[in-house]
Parts: structure tokens; sequence; C-alpha cells
């Protein structure tokens, strides 16, 4: 009866054991992807060393080249944006022409787009084709059969297609003139991927968000040509937020920033009505501003020159970026949504943006 008894404990403590086990294995599954955030590290052209830090705002730890460790390859070379779709993400490599998609329950990878021309930035259309802005061929948008991860078609738009946005039926493509200068949006038709019509903005579009009423708005950044050796500037042209009617595919509204500064990005707050303006090289500082005003304000969020930012839809926290080089690790700032900071956190080479699951 005491061996049998024995023998009952054993068995108790062992099935304790694997139930505890599994159950920590759940739990760990879930907090990698409930609340994560995956930053997008542009690293040193030509040296394929772009990489993606995980971020766990729960346990504020960071796991960086979370790629290389999850699937033992490194990224690629220059590792410009990310989308998440459901339980899907694509992370766009500029300078490798590909696109890597990965299972967002444990980052492994599960496809590559490849043969693409400077790709940028990625919007999933539906379950089976996807848009990825580029760069290449005077500018197009590549569309992707996603069944087979192949390209179907290219569609031609401006020169330096960036940021690219799904309303309704249609896709507008922000047109940055790549090197040189372009002042259009172009709109697609997201069903029969042709072009629907071309919307004339300020100069050089860059990002392009919607705001609560359903209004899309596209961040002009200015013009800006330098003289032969890159010394002096010979002529620059004014910033402007630009708020466009997606029911009439036209420009509404113009609100001036700068004749002589020039953002670079543009993000929306949770409320779909603040919007966040600033970023890249020569700007300093992050200011906000609301899409019922008709002038720019004085409200400075931050006064860190941020190389890139983005704003988590369900907390409303702000993340900004910092790339003091591309030689060393940046650093990733968060904000309360009223402009307190919150913390800090070491990145990889050249962070520029963030996605949230």
């Amino acid at each position: 009866m005491k061996r049998f008894t024995n023998l009952m404990i054993a068995a108790s403590l062992i099935l304790a054991l694997f139930a505890s086990s599994c159950k920590k294995d759940d739990k760990d599954d879930t907090s990698i992807n409930s609340n994560g955030v995956f930053i997008t590290n542009e690293g040193a052209y030509g040296k394929g060393n772009g990489s993606v830090s995980y971020y766990n705002p729960d346990k504020n730890t960071v796991e960086n080249d979370y790629f290389s460790i999850v699937n033992g390859r490194s990224l690629g070379d220059v590792v410009q944006s990310m989308y998440i779709d459901s339980d899907k993400g694509y992370i766009v490599v500029n300078n490798s022409g590909k696109v890597e998609i990965v299972n967002m329950k444990d980052f492994k990878s599960t496809g590559v787009i490849e043969n693409l021309s400077q790709p940028r930035f990625l919007t999933v259309i539906n379950d089976t084709k996807a848009y990825v802005t580029c760069w290449g061929n005077s500018g197009e948008v590549a569309v992707i059969d996603l069944t087979d991860n192949t390209l179907t078609k290219s569609i031609p738009v401006g020169s330096g297609p960036e940021q690219l946005i799904k309303s309704g039926n249609n896709v507008y493509v922000c047109n940055s003139g790549g090197f040189a200068t372009d002042n259009t949006i172009s709109v697609i038709n997201s069903q029969t991927d042709e072009l629907v019509t071309t919307i004339t903005v300020g100069d050089n579009p860059s990002d392009i968000v919607s705001d609560s009423e359903g209004y899309l708005w596209a961040l002009c950044k200015g013009a800006v040509v330098w003289n032969a050796d890159y010394t002096a500037i010979e002529s620059q042209t004014q910033s402007q937020l630009v708020r466009i009617d997606p029911t009439g595919n036209i420009s509404v509204k113009g609100i001036n920033i700068s004749e002589t500064l020039h953002p670079a990005h543009l993000a929306i707050g949770k409320d779909k009505q603040t919007l966040y303006y600033g970023g890249g090289f020569n700007f300093s500082g992050i200011y906000s501003i609301k899409t019922s005003d008709t002038h720019i304000s004085e409200a400075l969020f931050s006064d860190k020159s941020f190389y890139g930012f983005a704003v988590n839809p369900e907390t409303g926290n702000f993340y900004g970026f910092l790339a003091p080089s591309f030689e060393t690790a940046g650093t990733m700032y968060r904000y309360t949504s009223t402009g307190t900071a919150i913390d800090k956190i070491t990145l990889g080479i050249g962070p520029n943006g963030a996605s949230f699951r």
C-alpha cells in the first residue's frame, strides 16, 4: 500500500510539472504577441545588418535582432518598414529587394516575396492580394498574389512612391519625388488594379493617414534643391499638411507649415483627431495639431529630432526613434499622448518606425 501511495504521489508530481510547463509556455506565447511592438531598424546601407526589435511594453523588455534570433539568419539590407495583418507580418527590406513574411505567433519565416525594385511600404488589400510601393522603374506599385507570393502586375505611379493607404475600394499612394520633386498622390482601384486618377497636392508628399471623419491627411515635406556639391540650398518650397476628400478624390484643405523647414513624417493619434508631424534629418522637434485646426500651432510635443516615430493605436502612446549614426545602436523614447516621457530603450542600428500587433 505504501509503495502504491508513493507511486501515486510521484505520478501526481509529474503531471503537475507537465501542466505547469504547458501553462508557462502558453503564457509566454501570449505575452510575446498580445501587446507586442515591432521596430524596424534600417541598418547601414550595403552592410546587410538591418533588423527588427521586439518590444514587450508589459514587461518593458526588448529583444534586438529578433528575426535572426528566431530564424538563424540575417534579415537583409535596409529594413524599411513592416506591416502586420492578423497572423502574418510583412517586413519590407529595401536594398535586398524583397519582403520577408513571418508568422506572428512565433516570428518564424513563412515565405519571401522577391524581385522587387527598391520596395518601401506594403499594405494588404485582401486575403489574396497586397500592394508594395517601389522606387524602381521610375515609380511603381507592385501587385502581389499572396497565395504564392508572386508579382502579378506593376502599376506605374509617380516618382519615389512612399506610404500608401486604403480607403473604400481605392488605394492612395504618396509620390515623394524620391531624390527629385513630385507633387501628386496616385489613386488606384484595388479591385481592378488600375490607376483611377492623380491628385495634385504640395511638393513631395511622403506620409498619409485617415482621420475620424474619413478624410485623408498627407504630409507634403516640400522640395529642396541643392547645389552641385551639396554645400548650399539653391531653392526650396513650402512644407504643408493637405486634407483629401476620398469621396471626390480632391484636395479640400491645406495648412502651411514652413517655407524653410521640411518635416519628414506624419502620424495620427488614437483619437484620430490629433496629427503629429516632424522627424527627419533637418527638422527639430515633433509638433501636434488638431484636424479641426486651420493653421499650424506652436504645440511642441517633443524637442527631440527623431529619425522616425509612430503612435500606438490602442494606447495612444508615442514612440520616437533616434538614429545618431548608422554604425551604432539607436534609441526609442516613449511618451504618453500628452507628451509625458515614460522611458527609453536601446534598439538596433537606424530605427525608423514601428508596427503594433
